[in-house]
Parts: structure tokens; C-alpha cells; sequence
């Protein structure tokens, strides 16, 4: 016995030429894959899965985001950790970061305190002392008020060593 035909269907075709651009697709690394990299100490693959996510992200939204000032945190943070804190490139991404935060969340967010950790600890690692102390005294105020004193970023902040061999700051 013949079956009734069923309801008409509609088919949905792909974009044409004439369609508007698509998006970019998604990044395929996460935020969150980069810093399990990173609290791993794997900070090679850190470094190379950050400039990936950086890249996609300045692709589909600009380099003015602040998914863009994220992803430079990661870089830098895999950067300074992984003994590249001397390499030029270094403290001018984190300076990057910094701006970003700066501009579009104001000098006082919780966010830029990372950013300034971040070039902080490149000036520790490379010697320059009282830049590096200046720019923890800095994150360590923003991360108090912000986050209060007894908050555990806050107290990563105040864990970082500003003195280096012989000083008496």
C-alpha cells in the first residue's frame, strides 16, 4: 500500500558568493587550555597555543579587545616563565596589555593588575629591580582594593620578590 507523502521539507542552502562573509571560525585553543599549559609548566606549547588564540582573536574582533588584552596576558605570562622575559618582544606585548586594560576598562580593574604582574616579573627576571617593584607596589594596590587584601590574587601579588641580590628596598 502506497504511503501518503509527508509534510514538505525545506532545504537550507550553504552562503553563496554573493552572501555576506562569514565570521572566522572559533579559535581552536582556549582560554582556559592555555593556562592548564601554563600551571603545567609546559610553556613552550603555552607560548605557541597563546599566539595562536591571539591571532584568531585580532582576526574576528581587532586588536583593540579584551579578549585580545587576555590572550597577551597568557603570551606574556608564558613568555616570562618560559626564560624570555629578556627578548624585546616581551615587555612590548605586556606593555601592549596594558594599554588595553587601561583603555577600556580604566587604571583601576582587577584585570590590568595581571598585565602589570606580568611586565613586573620581566623586570625582575632581567635585573631592573626598582621598575619591577614599582610595577607590583602598583598591581598589589589595584588587586587590594579591587579584590581585597585577604584575596588569594591578591596575596600572589605580595608573594612576588621585588629585591634582587644586594638591595635594600
Amino acid at each position: 500500500m502506497p504511503q501518503a507523502p509527508g509534510p514538505a521539507r525545506e532545504t537550507v542552502e550553504g552562503p553563496t558568493s554573493r552572501s555576506a562573509p562569514q565570521p572566522a571560525a572559533a579559535p581552536s585553543v582556549s582560554v582556559d587550555a592555555v593556562k592548564e599549559l601554563i600551571r603545567n609548566g609546559r610553556y613552550a606549547e603555552a607560548e605557541a597555543e597563546a599566539r595562536g588564540l591571539l591571532a584568531a582573536i585580532e582576526t574576528r574582533q581587532g586588536n583593540e579587545s579584551l579578549d585580545a588584552a587576555t590572550a597577551l596576558d597568557l603570551l606574556c605570562e608564558s613568555l616570562w616563565r618560559g626564560g624570555k622575559s629578556a627578548a624585546p618582544e616581551s615587555s612590548t606585548l605586556a606593555q601592549r596589555a596594558i594599554t588595553l586594560h587601561e583603555q577600556l576598562q580604566g587604571p583601576a580593574h582587577a584585570d590590568l593588575a595581571r598585565s602589570l604582574n606580568n611586565l613586573a616579573n620581566m623586570y625582575r627576571l632581567t635585573a631592573q629591580y626598582p621598575r619591577a617593584k614599582s610595577l607590583f607596589e602598583r598591581a598589589l594596590a589595584i588587586r587590594e582594593k579591587a579584590l581585597g587584601p585577604e584575596h588569594i590574587h591578591t596575596a600572589g601579588v605580595m608573594n612576588n620578590p621585588t629585591r634582587g641580590p644586594g638591595s635594600t628596598a
